[in-house]
């Protein structure tokens, strides 16, 4: 049934698939067990499938029983658990429940709290997620404090680990302070952290840093109606050597004439981390960005 689930997805039969994976998720139930972990990646096509329905309620609603599944399994205090976290922080994020993404990666934080030490190297995923999630916000930035402790007390930490967190505390101070001077020591300090052989590939493309794309009725859950779709807009521009954009304008787009102008308006004022060569920030021209968005059909 989980297959036949995965085949329907795969054409759009959004309905046929919930039926069929209600199935397969009752039959490990009743094999395994009313809790067993290993139904998460039933309900996790069951979301998909829910989404493509447009019932984001219902699919929001199976994420966070994944999360209490993995809880009622292993312990909420185990680090079993951060995994769970993770997964429904992504989610939230792609549905742009900043908060609730921002609540998941904190509590992951305090779990991994209570099982390693503070200044343990294990904490700097959920700090980074954290930062990239407030870098746009009002937040004073402890985590960005937080990471410099853990760097300082960390002298032998993977250089590719300290090349990633000295770029998180570059991306907030370009972003969330405005600084750019600092952001580039920092970005400077990534490179020279990185391993010879990767510190290139580390910097080879701007990175989005700051994005908040528009939102359709759909994901505002303005209207419920019986059919949806995934919408794709892609996007050329200019990425400067500070990180803004200029020359934006949009390649494909569908539908055509729904986006469009929301999309070219929240890019005008994105913030991306510049392309570096051989450590010094440069212009990065034809930079291309695609955005898949849900829109309802109209009957």
């Amino acid at each position: 049934y989980h297959g036949l689930g995965k085949t329907f997805i795969a054409s759009q039969r959004f309905g046929d698939a919930m039926t069929v994976l209600d199935q397969a998720r009752h039959i490990s139930r009743r094999n395994l067990g009313l809790f067993n972990i290993d139904q998460t990646g039933i309900i996790d096509d069951q979301t998909t499938a829910l989404v493509g329905l447009g019932d984001m309620a219902n699919a929001m609603a199976l994420q966070e029983t994944r999360l209490n599944l993995a809880v009622r399994t292993y312990g909420e205090n185990s680090p079993a658990v951060v995994p769970y976290h993770y997964h429904l922080a992504d989610y939230y994020t792609a549905s742009r429940l900043k908060n609730r993404a921002h609540d998941q990666y904190q509590k992951a934080t305090e779990v991994l709290e209570t099982n390693i030490d503070e200044h343990a190297a294990e904490l700097l995923p959920p700090l980074k997620a954290i930062i990239a999630l407030n870098i746009s916000s009002r937040d004073r930035g402890a985590e960005a404090v937080r990471i410099r402790s853990i760097l300082d007390n960390n002298e032998d930490l993977d250089p590719s680990e300290r090349a990633f967190a000295l770029t998180s505390l570059g991306d907030w101070h370009l972003v969330r302070l405005e600084n750019t001077e600092d952001a580039f020591r920092y970005y400077r300090a990534a490179y020279e952290a990185a391993p010879i052989e990767n510190r290139e590939d580390m910097f080879s493309v701007p990175a989005l840093l700051d994005f908040v794309a528009p939102m359709t009725a759909l994901s505002q859950r303005k209207a419920r109606r019986s059919r949806s779709a995934v919408g794709e807009i892609t996007l050329t521009f200019t990425v400067e050597s500070d990180g803004t954009t200029s020359e934006a304008r949009v390649v494909a787009a569908n539908p055509p004439n729904l986006m469009e102008g929301d999309y070219l308006e929240r890019l005008a004022v994105a913030r991306f981390r510049p392309r570096f060569v051989k450590g010094v920030p440069v212009e990065t021209q034809h930079t291309r960005m695609s955005h898949h968005f849900w829109y309802f059909v109209e009957n």
